[in-house]
Order: C-alpha cells, then structure tokens, then sequence
C-alpha cells in the first residue's frame, strides 16, 4: 500500500496539477476564451481560496502533530486544489466534446484517490478532507459555470 500511496503523492502534488491544468488550457485556448479561462484560473482561485480559508478559518492540531504545533489543516488545501483543478478540467472539457462522459467521471474521481491518501498517510483529519472536496466541488462549479 505504501507504494500506492507514494504514487499517488507524487499525482496529486499541487505543482503537478498546477501544472497540468495550466498545460491543458493552453493546449485548448484555440477552442476560444470560455474554454481556456476557467482551466487557466483553476490554480489560481484555488490557492487564494486556500489562502483565506488558513486565515479565516479557526485551525486545528494536524494529526501528525508532535509537538503540539497548530498547522494549517482545515480544510485540506492539497483536496481543496485537486478537487477544484480536476473537477473543472473534466466539467470543461465534457461539455465541450473534448473527452467523453467516462474519461470525465474518471478524472472527476481522482481527487477522491488523492484525498484518500492524505487519511492513509496521517496528514489530515476526516472532516479535513471532507471539506476540501466540498470546497473545491463548490469552486469548480463556480469556474465551469463561466464555460457555458
């Protein structure tokens, strides 16, 4: 399982997706502004979401915590940033015709496996993770919405 995990660590790093989402858009950005924009902006209002959620939100004690340390956990802005970058991805690209309904659901799934992950590997609590499929279901919604 360890091996799993390292795998997908490394899939689901924010660089990674930042990364992709940023590749696809402009792989896409000839199919026009209401395409490109939202896998453009994906990262961005994720890690600003990320950003005021650290500041706002009351934090908690991650459970790798040893000494004690109050970490940013809530909610869990690796899920928070997946979630949102690979939701949009799929929505866009869907209603487009870019890629069809099963290669959507399979890359809308991914950051369920990433989320999974950072409960296998003791980084965050439940509510944690649950929160940051939330957050960034919620934000890829907002995104895709520009794509209509």
């Amino acid at each position: 399982m360890d091996i799993v995990s390292t795998v997908l660590t490394v899939a689901t790093a924010p660089a990674l997706l930042v990364a992709s989402s940023l590749a696809v858009a402009f792989r896409l950005r000839h199919l026009g502004a209401n395409v490109w924009l939202p896998l453009a902006s994906a990262p961005l209002v994720a890690m600003t979401a990320g950003r005021c959620f650290t500041e706002i939100l009351p934090q908690q004690y991650s459970p790798t915590s040893k000494d004690g340390k109050r970490e940013p956990c809530f909610p869990s802005g690796h899920t928070t940033g997946a979630t949102t970058e690979m939701l949009t991805i799929a929505y866009v690209l869907e209603r487009s015709g870019v890629i069809n309904t099963p290669v959507a659901m399979a890359i809308a799934l991914a950051p369920i496996a990433g989320a999974l992950n950072r409960l296998y590997r003791d980084r965050h609590w439940t509510s944690d993770i649950v929160a940051g499929l939330s957050a960034g279901t919620a934000i890829a919604t907002v995104l895709s919405s520009i794509s209509d």
